[in-house]
């Protein structure tokens, strides 16, 4: 099966799942972070030769390397918040300790996942807005020069939304982006660790923002048949 993973109130998981099980002769599960706190059994192993994961579903389904061929991960947080009969610090304690087990369970099935985890973030390493046009200078993009004084200014209506995955640049409202950004939009794919990268860019040339969970309805078909691509491709490789 492929699994799509997000947070509970992550509207867009939901609508990627369902748009890859129409293209898809494989089962397509999208389970909540809620889900695989509350209503999972974990068995997890940790040796000399890294680690390895067994999960059952409350309806009997079992997630392992054999039964999961690739994943969309758009986790953010795994946590024990609402375990409201424990003390506030014991939840604290919990929710780490449930991180942890994420991110072990995500780096253990490798390449079958699309946006692997970092130290920093489940779906990959989270990067300030600073950082983002930081980076992207890096790699040849102009930016929007950052305020530190408006660090939550990271959007308008007038400008281009892109996708970058797996070196591929999709637009969200047609073409409009140049060879030149287009090329370092992929290289701002990978210089982040990410196989999957949101953009925004004034004026279709500066970037503004990016993110490791774009809206990804914005792009429609085309959105969705990157993605497919991208499953079949990780799909493959382990066969």
């Amino acid at each position: 099966m492929w699994l799509v993973l997000g947070q509970d109130n992550d509207v867009e998981a939901g609508w990627v799942a369902a748009r890859l099980a129409e293209r898809s002769d494989r089962p397509v599960r999208w389970l909540s972070a809620s889900t695989l706190v509350h209503d999972c059994r974990w068995e997890h192993r940790v040796g000399g030769s890294g680690a390895s994961a067994r999960l059952v579903l409350r309806d009997g389904t079992v997630l392992d390397p054999t039964t999961v061929d690739a994943v969309v991960n758009r986790l953010c947080w795994l946590g024990a918040e609402t375990f409201t009969g424990a003390s506030a610090r014991d939840r604290v304690y919990a929710s780490a300790e449930f991180y942890a087990l994420g991110l072990s369970w995500l780096e253990s099935m490798g390449g079958r996942v699309l946006n692997r985890p970092a130290g920093t973030g489940l779906a990959g390493r989270w990067l300030r807005t600073s950082e983002w046009r930081s980076l992207a200078r890096t790699v040849g993009l102009c930016v929007v020069p950052y305020r530190s004084d408006e660090p939550g200014v990271e959007a308008a209506d007038t400008d281009l939304v892109a996708l970058a995955l797996d070196s591929e640049v999709i637009e969200a409202d047609g073409p409009g982006v140049s060879t030149a950004v287009r090329d370092a939009l992929a290289r701002l794919q990978h210089a982040a660790g990410l196989d999957l990268l949101g953009v925004r860019l004034e004026a279709g040339e500066r970037l503004r923002s990016a993110s490791a969970l774009p809206a990804m309805s914005r792009f429609g078909d085309a959105g969705i048949e990157a993605v497919h691509k991208a499953l079949l491709a990780r799909d493959g490789a382990l066969r």
